[in-house]
């Protein structure tokens, strides 16, 4: 099965995708590597979202996490994913985020672009033609077995829980990033 987790920057893709990385689990985060510069796509060496199936022989499942997924062709998903996982989280507590994360740029520019992100999200999730291959989770997400149980039943395969708790509980330092060329 190949699965997509989409949502806007500080959703918590990154962390979804450490998470459903076990055994034959494979979950890459901004896998296309593309982004939003000033309210236009900008390609940094973009692979194509068919890549994924380059490693069917190798892993049961495969998916992939980021914002970047926005920015794919409505075609391209649709064909790629069999199924999708939509992130809501208000755009005001994403820009908090961001300014805390240390994006570059003035927040005028960070919410411009996480407003067009948003726009291009909903109309991304309004065209999907497989309402019943879709869910939405809040964001940001709340690391629990209550509130993971849902995606865990919705991607029908089991979650390595002793490994989600590690996880969540490591002290980790991420650098922030925020690609502006």
């Amino acid at each position: 099965m190949r699965y997509g987790i989409i949502g806007l920057p500080r959703t918590g893709t990154a962390w979804l995708s450490t998470m459903l990385t076990f055994d034959q689990n494979l979950c890459l985060h901004e896998f296309t590597n593309r982004s939003v510069v000033n309210g236009k796509l900008t390609d940094h060496g973009v692979r194509e979202l068919r890549g994924l199936r380059r490693f069917e022989g190798c892993f049961t499942n495969i998916g992939a996490t980021g914002s970047d997924l926005i920015c794919q062709p409505f075609e391209a998903l649709e064909a790629e994913l069999d199924r999708v996982v939509w992130l809501e989280r208000d755009v005001p507590s994403i820009l908090t985020s961001c300014v805390r994360a240390g994006f570059p740029g003035s927040p005028e520019e960070i919410a411009r672009q996480l407003h067009w992100l948003e726009e291009k999200r909903r109309a991304l999730k309004a065209l999907w033609l497989k309402p019943s291959m879709t869910l939405s989770l809040p964001s940001p997400v709340d690391f629990t077995v209550e509130a993971l149980e849902p995606l865990e039943e919705f991607l029908s395969f089991p979650f390595e829980w002793t490994r989600v708790g590690q996880l969540i509980n490591f002290n980790i330092t991420v650098k922030p990033y925020w690609r502006t060329n």
